[in-house]
């Protein structure tokens, strides 16, 4: 997902219903803040007193973020924290998806990215060299010790519960 790119179509509920989808495509990263943006959503809509904003279509912005009627500052804070980074952005919201409780819309981004950093492992095309490292790591401790005796699968697949892997992503689990 990239952030810079996040983008959602404002029309209003007012011309929706009179039959109209007029509207225009706004870039999120091109505001400062939620203020900022709902002052340009605001000037588009300038020929009705008070309008009432409709959210017809977004594109590159995490589903909890956004809906037909609301934006989240999170975002601002989401991309602050991770700018166009399309894959830390991604990573970030595999861990929070697949590894946190709770809403998004509730999480401080600054910690959330933080521990999606410290709980990120390595992708998951990568996962058999990291456990391959593990594990020749692990019998570097026993000087001498025969590798045919060691069954590289079993270790795997009990390494795997400590992990979770996530949209192409493995963050450990504890």
């Amino acid at each position: 997902m990239d952030l810079s790119e996040s983008k959602i179509y404002v029309g209003t509920y007012a011309k929706y219903n009179d039959g109209s989808i007029f509207g225009k495509w706004l870039t999120l990263s091109d505001y400062a803040d939620k203020d900022e943006f709902y002052e340009a959503c605001r000037e588009l809509h300038e020929d009705e007193e008070d309008p009432e904003l409709m959210f017809q279509d977004w594109e590159e912005i995490p589903d909890a973020m956004v809906g037909e009627c609301f934006i989240s500052e999170k975002w601002w804070e989401l991309y602050d924290e991770v700018g166009d980074d399309e894959d830390e952005t991604d990573k970030v919201i595999a861990y929070f998806e697949n590894c946190c409780s709770g809403n998004l819309l509730n999480q401080d981004m600054t910690f959330l990215v933080r521990d999606a950093q410290d709980e990120f492992v390595c992708k998951e095309e990568d996962w058999d060299d990291y456990v391959e490292d593990r594990i020749s790591e692990y019998l570097a401790q026993f000087d001498g010790f025969n590798r045919s005796y060691f069954d590289d699968d079993y270790y795997k697949a009990e390494l795997e519960d400590d992990y979770t892997m996530a949209d192409g992503y493995v963050f450990k689990n504890y």
